[in-house]
């Protein structure tokens, strides 16, 4: 079981998340919301809600998920191959897609929140697990 896999699933919600916020920011634009200058130094006319709920979860990929990433490497350079960390790793992916799915969606902050922690301390037991394989080594 590879941890590559996991790895490039979260890079694709990424990558997929990216194409969501140029739709967003072009709507914006079509829909006179704001002008094609604000996008400039994103200064002036205050985008409307989707844009910027779209633009702050795809931000937000690159907050503690780079955590993720850092651990996933950590596991293949450290030849750490346990099926429990790679089912960890997917079990990230899977709650970061359904706190995607929520924030860009019906976005209930309990909902989006159970799922942000659930995601950190996922997250916590990776880290924990390699420690624990490092003090082993």
């Amino acid at each position: 079981m590879s941890i590559m896999y996991p790895v490039v699933t979260m890079v694709f919600l990424t990558f997929f998340l990216s194409f969501i916020v140029l739709f967003a920011r072009i709507r914006s634009v079509s829909a006179a919301a704001v002008p094609m200058s604000f996008y400039e130094v994103f200064m002036g006319a205050e985008p409307p809600v989707y844009v910027l709920k779209t633009t702050r979860h795809w931000a937000n990929l690159f907050e503690a998920p780079v955590l993720f990433y850092v651990a996933c490497l950590a596991a293949m350079a450290l030849n750490l191959d346990q099926v429990l960390f790679v089912q960890l790793a997917w079990a990230y992916v899977v709650v970061r897609m359904a706190h995607s799915f929520i924030h860009l969606t019906y976005n209930r902050v309990s909902h989006r929140l159970t799922m942000f922690l659930l995601s950190q301390g996922v997250l916590v037991v990776m880290w924990v697990i390699l420690l624990l394989h490092i003090a082993r080594t």
